[in-house]
């Protein structure tokens, strides 16, 4: 039996918003479609979620983005009298409140929003979360038909009661947020990080408590953002790996890769680099595993810890995390050496030339490569002398440019040659 819509209603909105179960998230797209075409009106508005991205709905769902079926979606749950989807056009840039006022079958804001708030008061987190959103984007100005110009005697009157309606979307987001609607801490949070500008200071201190409270109350995105804050705060990193594994294992990959870093980098446990690659195999084929990608390619470039050199691995990771964001430059330096040397792929001087050029910086890395280059005349004119300076800079750390140097010799007149 129904408790707030539609036994299928309520069991959609629990699944794209609770529980984090991909397999559950796509059984439920195709769910919605079904009751799309029967014509319910709540399934269009969740719908037209879904194919609105990852501003709307869980990005792990990857659910395929079409702003023309969204856009079509919302239009017919708003004219087939879905109060939530009326709600929901006023939030979007494209849909005009006469258009939806025009197409709806009420005769003003306030009916639909009556009806969200009475389920909002009753229980309904999904329409706690839409409740303190009105409030959060003053879209109960338009509800309420309120002029600020009409109604208020001057601006500063006008002022404090925005900023009045504003807080009072707090405790909406706060409930729902209990409630396990992790979404609902989106606006709560930035709310605090960057307040209101003209009505609200921000209270950035704030915005780590809504944090917590998302993670604590189920929100596996916020186990992953709440748990990389903690990563990042002093003697708190046990206490952060805890919740990134949290929201890893339930399904946010992003956190993979906060999980390797801990182990890459010895955060507040010893530095394990089996484990560091263990983990950042587990984030490889997912949405954002650009980063796991580097991870993994620049382990099995040096091959720490035991861990086996694999040239032919490390390159086929770093161009994928390059390939996925060409103005990352973190990979460039690795990539470098294997396509100057042919490490794991064919020589590929001009390329390794091009990746040089985008980085701002040096190191051993690219000090090596320049000291090929110039060395052997690879698309720049020979230097032996030049490519030795760089040889040398690099062979403190890199060895091997120290068994490159060994290629030559210095003449008793000061001169770099080759050996014989």
């Amino acid at each position: 039996m129904a408790y707030y819509f539609s036994e299928a209603i309520d069991a959609a909105i629990d699944a794209l918003y609770r529980d984090h179960d991909i397999q559950k998230g796509h059984r439920t797209f195709l769910e919605l479609q079904k009751l799309a075409a029967q014509g319910d009106a709540d399934a269009k508005y969740l719908l037209s979620r879904c194919y609105s991205g990852s501003c709307f709905v869980w990005e792990e769902f990857e659910f395929p983005e079409n702003d023309e079926l969204a856009h079509r979606n919302l239009m017919e749950a708003v004219q087939g009298g879905s109060a939530m989807a009326v709600l929901g056009a006023l939030r979007l840039s494209g849909v005009s409140e006469e258009e939806t006022a025009r197409i709806m079958p009420f005769r003003n804001f306030k009916e639909p929003w009556d009806i969200i708030y009475k389920k909002a008061q009753a229980g309904c987190a999904f329409c706690q979360y839409l409740i303190g959103n009105t409030y959060y984007w003053l879209d109960v100005l338009l509800i309420d038909n309120i002029d600020l110009a009409r109604d208020f005697p001057d601006r500063e009157s006008a002022r404090r009661r925005c900023a009045e309606l504003v807080r009072e979307g707090v405790p909406w987001l706060e409930k729902a947020i209990c409630a396990g609607i992790g979404f609902a801490a989106r606006n709560l949070a930035s709310f605090y990080r960057k307040g209101r500008e003209g009505l609200i200071a921000p209270q950035p201190e704030k915005e780590v408590s809504v944090m917590k409270l998302a993670a604590e109350h189920g929100s596996v995105e916020w186990m992953y953002f709440y748990g990389r804050h903690l990563l990042d705060s002093f003697e708190t990193e046990r206490e952060g790996l805890q919740y990134c594994l949290r929201a890893a294992e339930g399904g946010q990959s992003r956190a993979w890769y906060e999980v390797a870093r801990v182990y890459n980098e010895g955060l507040g446990v010893p530095r394990d680099r089996k484990k560091a690659l263990l983990y950042a195999e587990k984030g490889l084929g997912h949405p954002w595993d650009d980063y796991c990608c580097d991870m993994v390619g620049m382990l099995c470039f040096e091959g720490f810890d035991g861990i086996p050199i694999d040239y032919p691995r490390a390159v086929k990771m770093l161009q994928r995390a390059k390939d996925a964001d060409p103005s990352s430059t973190w990979e460039n330096d690795r990539l470098a050496v294997c396509y100057v040397l042919g490490l794991g792929c064919q020589p590929d001087i001009p390329r390794a030339m091009r990746l040089l050029r985008e980085i701002d910086h040096t190191n051993a890395y690219t000090n090596f490569v320049y000291g090929i280059v110039y060395t052997q005349g690879l698309c720049v004119p020979q230097d032996i002398k030049k490519g030795v300076e760089y040889l040398q800079k690099s062979a403190q750390s890199f060895p091997r440019a120290q068994e490159e140097l060994k290629k030559f010799r210095r003449t008793w007149y000061g001169k770099w040659v080759r050996a014989e």
